[in-house]
């Protein structure tokens, strides 16, 4: 196996990195996407990452991969999962991000993680979801909110109006770093709440930014593949 680990800034010996990695199965699964399935890695000391196998009929030449992989692993954001590197095997293709503990807004807004909502240090009797479309349009961000009613339970953690309004703009920077700060830029092309993971301390990261199509720095060309995620799909 070839691994590969930005900034050198992983404390384990890689030997140990793969052998774990290796171990992975079923049972270290936490989600399945349009990309691959996404594992928790954990390492002796018990510091989580998420490891993500790319599908094999998703892979392009490794030269191409590890090309691309090199520009992304150079990103540092504080709105953006972090790449700590990848590991290439014979029969698969593994990139290794930052572990959030939170897990993804799309749990939080669905009832999966139920939140509720405090108001002047007081919660109330009905959780309110807030579903939040992010839209940046030029240089102006547009915060668009949808308002439902959930039951409360006692024991849900609390997301507060103010943590809400947080993931909405730390998403949005997350973004507009992606779309203007890099160089050439890159378009996400599936932005959904799945797609936005939460930190210990509700800090949003926008995560698969990584598999977006990197825009090629020329008017004259155009990209006709629709990607994306139906129902957050721009008309």
């Amino acid at each position: 196996a070839k691994l590969v680990i930005f900034r050198g800034d992983l404390p384990y010996p890689p030997h140990d990195i793969v052998r774990r990695i290796e171990l992975l199965d079923e049972t270290d699964v936490i989600g399945v996407g349009g990309f691959g399935t996404a594992y928790k890695l954990v390492m002796e000391d018990n510091c989580a990452f998420a490891v993500k196998r790319i599908d094999r009929n998703r892979e392009g030449s490794d030269q191409k991969f590890e090309r691309e992989l090199e520009n992304l692993g150079s990103l540092k954001h504080m709105n953006l999962v972090s790449l700590r590197g990848y590991c290439i095997f014979p029969s698969a293709k593994l990139l290794i991000y930052d572990y959030m503990i939170r897990g993804s807004l799309d749990t939080w807004l669905h009832g999966k993680s139920p939140a509720t909502l405090l108001i002047h240090g007081h919660k109330i009797s009905s959780a309110i979801k807030l579903y939040i479309m992010l839209v940046l349009c030029r240089s102006h961000l547009v915060i668009l909110m949808h308002v439902v009613y959930t039951e409360y339970t006692e024991a849900d953690p609390v997301l507060n109006w103010n943590a809400r309004l947080r993931i909405a703009l730390g998403s949005a920077r997350g973004l507009a770093y992606l779309h203007h700060d890099c160089s050439p830029a890159i378009v996400h092309r599936d932005i959904k709440a799945s797609n936005i993971l939460l930190d210990e301390n509700l800090e949003p990261h926008v995560s698969d930014f990584g598999l977006a199509k990197l825009l090629v720095d020329s008017e004259t060309q155009v990209t006709t593949v629709v990607a994306g995620t139906f129902g957050y799909l721009a008309p």
